[in-house]
């Protein structure tokens, strides 16, 4: 057969395991066969097949990482959401916690009883009297008072012995002074310099105070508006006010300061009190009428 170039030659179909290819190594021709090609090619992308089986894998155990975090997380999210459920309903209860109390006979035992009523809870408790104390030591009391010594005489000294039910004793001492000289008479120049000639234990009675109890009533304030007014009846108090000095003092100081409540008038016995707000109660108070004095005499 006449020589031919390689161009000439006819095509493979495909590469087999038992093709043989002709080639010149180190100036020697040789035959490679498709076999020896495929492993050639084998060999020469074996590295980066098993980085990219490794990549693979790993991936595959990150996505199983990223699951189990999520779930993780959305654990941890259900956790958090039913301890707050839990939280809210344990301070309603607590907002909600009705607390009774009952006394026990001295010597009982404490007790708790827990109830719930329309889902709140209820807490009885009893709490037992204390026993009775012992009683105390009897006391004493003055039986006597005596002079022990002494004369009574002006310008000396007695001693006095006190003596207890007990049957101890204490002392004290006197000093007895001079008698008082004179006819002991009062000329009326002294007591009544001004020659009134009055009573002067009347006179005397006139000046003390006369205290007198009164009700401002809920429902006796009249006006629409501040200041709300109410008018009681007083036996003794005049319609001058420069006559008598009345001290109100109530019963509830801090209703009457808080109400605004001041007594702001008088008439022939009547008092007349105004208030900046409303009492929704009654108050009670006692109202001293005194005499006014000027110039030594009533007026």
């Amino acid at each position: 057969m006449a020589d031919r170039t390689i161009g000439s030659l006819p095509k493979a179909a495909g590469l087999y395991d038992d093709s043989l290819l002709v080639m010149e190594q180190q100036g020697a021709a040789m035959s490679l066969s498709g076999a020896q090609v495929k492993g050639f090619a084998r060999e020469g992308v074996e590295d980066y097949v098993t980085d990219a089986k490794e990549a693979a894998e790993a991936a595959q155990e990150a996505v199983k990482n990223v699951g189990a975090a999520v779930e993780e997380a959305q654990s941890a999210r259900d956790a958090a959401q039913t301890a707050q459920a839990g939280a809210e309903k344990a301070q309603k209860a607590v907002e909600d916690l009705e607390v009774s109390v009952d006394t026990l006979p001295a010597g009982e035992p404490a007790s708790v009883e827990k109830t719930a009523q329309e889902g709140h809870v209820c807490l009885k408790l009893g709490i037992p009297r204390g026993a009775q104390g012992k009683t105390g030591d009897p006391g004493s009391s003055i039986q006597k008072i005596e002079r022990t010594a002494g004369t009574g005489a002006a310008g000396t000294v007695d001693t006095y012995t006190v003596t207890l039910t007990d049957g101890t004793t204490t002392t004290f001492q006197v000093r007895n002074g001079a008698d008082g000289q004179g006819a002991g008479d009062m000329r009326s120049a002294v007591y009544d310099p001004q020659g009134m000639a009055r009573d002067v234990f009347a006179y005397a009675d006139g000046l003390l105070p006369v205290v007198h109890a009164l009700t401002l009533k809920a429902e006796g304030w009249t006006g629409e508006a501040a200041p709300y007014r109410q008018t009681v009846d007083l036996p003794g108090v005049l319609a001058d006010p420069a006559a008598q000095v009345i001290y109100i003092q109530p019963s509830d100081r801090a209703l009457w300061v808080g109400n605004g409540l001041e007594c702001t008038g008088q008439g022939a016995e009547t008092l007349t009190f105004e208030a900046n707000e409303k009492p929704e109660e009654a108050i009670a108070l006692l109202a001293s009428v005194q005499t006014a004095r000027k110039g030594g005499t009533t007026a």
